[in-house]
C-alpha cells in the first residue's frame, strides 16, 4: 500500500493490490512451510486520513462528473454524426439528382437545337420565319399587347386567298405607304424572303358580327376557289 498513491488504494488499484498482497503472503507461508491456505485477501475501509477526507471527496466528486461529462459527450456525437451524415448523403443525392437533371436538359437543348439546324440546312428562310414566329408567340403575351392589335383569331378567319403568284407587286405596293410599313413595323425585322411568305396569303374576315343562328345569309365567297 504504501507504494501506491491514494487513488490507487481506494478506488481503481484496489484489486490489484489484494492480488499482489496475496501472491506475496503466499510465497511467505510456503517459505516459513506455516501449512495454512491463503484463499482471499480484501482491503476493508480503505478510506483517506480524516484531516483530508473532504478534498479527497471533492476530488473523487469532480472526477465522477468528468467521467458523466465524457459520457454525455459522446452519446451526443453518436446520435448527431449519423444524423448529420444522413442529411450530407441527402444533399449529396439531391444534387447529383439536379447535376443528372441539367445534364439532360442540357442534352436535350443540344438535340433540339441540331434538329433544327439541320432544317435549316434543307430550308433556310422557312426555318428562319418558323423561328420567328414561335419567338414571337412568347414574346407578344409578355408585352401585355392583345391578339387583335396584331391580328385576328383563326376562329375569326372565313377565308384564304393566295395571293403567291402577285407577291412581289404586293410587297413593292406596301413599302410605297408609310402607313403600311412604318419603321417599328414587323415585315421590317425579319428577312424580306419571309415577309414575303406571310403576305403571300390574304385572310378574309367577315367586317359584321355573325347573324342569330336562326336567322339565314348567304357567304359571299361561296363557289370561289380558295
Amino acid at each position: 500500500v504504501g507504494d501506491r498513491t491514494v487513488d490507487e488504494v481506494i478506488t481503481i488499484g484496489r484489486q490489484e493490490i489484494e492480488e499482489d498482497a496475496q501472491r506475496r503472503l503466499e510465497a511467505l507461508v510456503k517459505d516459513y512451510q506455516l501449512g495454512i491456505s491463503i484463499d482471499q485477501i480484501q482491503l476493508q475501509n480503505v478510506n483517506p486520513p480524516p484531516e483530508v477526507q473532504a478534498s479527497f471527496n471533492e476530488v473523487n466528486q469532480a472526477q465522477q462528473e468528468r467521467e458523466r461529462m465524457i459520457n454525455e459527450a459522446n452519446g451526443e456525437y453518436n446520435k448527431e454524426v449519423p444524423r448529420s451524415r444522413g442529411v450530407a448523403d441527402q444533399n449529396i443525392q439531391a444534387a447529383e439528382g439536379y447535376a443528372l437533371k441539367r445534364v439532360n436538359e442540357a442534352l436535350g437543348d443540344a438535340a433540339r437545337f441540331k434538329a433544327r439546324f439541320t432544317e435549316f440546312e434543307k430550308a433556310p428562310e422557312v426555318t428562319k420565319l418558323r423561328l420567328y414566329l414561335e419567338t414571337m408567340k412568347e414574346v407578344i403575351p409578355k408585352t401585355g399587347k392583345k391578339i387583335g392589335e396584331f391580328g385576328c383569331p383563326d376562329d375569326e378567319i372565313h377565308g384564304v386567298l393566295d395571293v403567291s403568284e402577285v407577291v412581289d407587286t404586293k410587297w413593292e405596293a406596301l413599302n410605297k405607304h408609310k402607313t403600311q410599313f412604318g419603321p417599328d413595323n414587323l415585315f421590317n425585322r425579319i428577312p424580306v424572303e419571309s415577309a414575303k411568305m406571310l403576305i403571300a396569303q390574304e385572310y378574309l374576315v367577315q367586317a359584321a358580327p355573325k347573324p342569330p343562328v336562326d336567322v339565314a345569309y348567304s357567304d359571299v365567297f361561296e363557289g370561289l376557289d380558295s
